[in-house]
């Protein structure tokens, strides 16, 4: 029953909360789904997600500070699926698949640093960016979650 559940709410792009863990109350994208494995018995996902959010900007600071204030933090993970909760945003604008490799993201090593740091990367550009239209997922995404 859960992981039909499970296959139905998890979709690419879908903006999850993490419940559980060191990253627990941290907003994530997922960038795949997957059923039970003979390595993971139990429903999963690879998401990547913010550490630390960008902190609020104004018009009168310099460029300096702002990319300063910009600055943000990022974490690749497989995930237990209920250790996640989906929200009913989906920031479909932020394509990872060409980026994260499930297979990549398994070792740890120079091969998942640098998937990370594309990862801030493309993050970085997507905030920075917030003059061009965005999707309301992506908004909720980068804005830090209040509780």
């Amino acid at each position: 029953m859960f992981s039909l559940l499970f296959a139905i709410s998890l979709k690419q792009g879908k903006v999850v909360i993490v419940l559980a863990g060191r990253y627990a109350g941290k907003k994530a994208i997922v960038v795949a789904a997957k059923a039970a494995t003979k390595k993971r018995p139990y429903a999963h996902a690879l998401i990547a997600g913010l550490i630390r959010s960008p902190r609020a900007v104004s018009k009168t600071m310099s460029k300096a500070t702002i990319m300063r204030k910009s600055s943000i933090k990022v974490f690749v993970k497989n995930i237990n699926a209920a250790h996640i909760m989906p929200t009913r945003y989906s920031a479909t604008d932020i394509k990872l698949n060409d980026i994260v490799v499930p297979q990549k993201v398994e070792n740890a090593g120079a091969g998942r640093d640098k998937i990370v740091a594309r990862v801030r990367r493309t993050f970085s550009a997507k905030y920075i960016a917030r003059g061009a239209k965005h999707s309301t997922g992506v908004q909720y995404f980068f804005q830090k979650l209040r509780f």
